[in-house]
């Protein structure tokens, strides 16, 4: 596997160093590992399957054979406030590489879901450690349903896989490569102004929440429309008022008003 996603990766700097086994706990659980040991400023985490994959707060990934499961570790010298706008970063190059392996159309759903005709294609989990002199680490961990073609009932009506979606089996070492080229390229821009300014009109035409309404699902719920992202990855939503909420990832759940998106 190794060798594979090897032939398709052309990067400057990331994907160097890939570790793969068929069976791990979770990707994510590998690379924060690999972080803390403080020896690679980079590599690739990638599984077969996982026994304990997980998404975002903290709900579990279920993780059968089929699909990719990778984690990505980066150490880049950025403000600690500015890694949580990674998530969406990775969300852009993770279109990308779909529609280049694939030529399937997604879409993003706020900050950290890439999704297809209202279902749920891939999950991006982002990570992060910071010590007494800042950032130490970031880990984007990331799932894609690829060759998955059944899902429990409790998922099939928001879940979905790009063999479903376009009756192609997906080379998860071509997604992975393919993917490690995207981000390497959209990252760079990211690092250029540590924010979303020159990648925020591309992330609002793929936002599939925008121009219309969401629930903000905190201590409470209220309802608004969502009008896209700033610079700084965070979400506008437009309450009946008039006036603009600022969402900030990882504090709460955007859901659509009526179902999933």
């Amino acid at each position: 596997m190794i060798e594979q996603i090897k032939k398709y990766t052309k990067t400057k700097w990331l994907g160097t160093n890939i570790i793969y086994e068929e069976l791990m706990d979770s990707t994510n659980t590998r690379a924060k590992m690999v972080g803390g040991e403080n020896v690679m400023k980079q590599a690739v985490v990638v599984a077969k399957r996982q026994t304990a994959g997980r998404g975002r707060r903290g709900r579990n990934w279920i993780s059968p054979e089929g699909n990719c499961y990778f984690s990505i570790l980066i150490k880049p010298d950025i403000q600690v406030e500015n890694a949580p706008v990674i998530t969406l970063v990775a969300a852009l190059a993770l279109t990308q590489a779909i529609k280049n392996v694939t030529e399937l159309d997604t879409q993003i759903k706020w900050p950290n879901d890439v999704v297809v005709n209202g279902k749920k294609l891939c999950g991006i989990l982002t990570e992060s450690s910071v010590g007494n002199d800042g950032l130490e680490y970031v880990v984007i961990g990331i799932g894609i349903n690829a060759n998955q073609k059944r899902f429990d009932l409790e998922l099939e009506s928001m879940a979905t896989s790009i063999i479903l979606q376009t009756n192609q089996m997906v080379d998860c070492a071509h997604m992975i490569g393919e993917f490690l080229n995207c981000f390497e390229n959209t990252f760079e821009v990211f690092l250029d102004k540590e924010d979303m300014t020159d990648l925020m009109d591309r992330y609002n035409s793929l936002l599939v929440n925008r121009n219309r309404e969401v629930r903000i699902i905190d201590r409470g719920e209220r309802i608004g429309t969502a009008i896209g992202i700033n610079e700084k990855g965070e979400l506008l939503v437009c309450g009946a008022d008039g006036d603009v909420e600022t969402v900030v990832s990882g504090e709460v759940s955007v859901r659509g008003l009526y179902g999933y998106v």
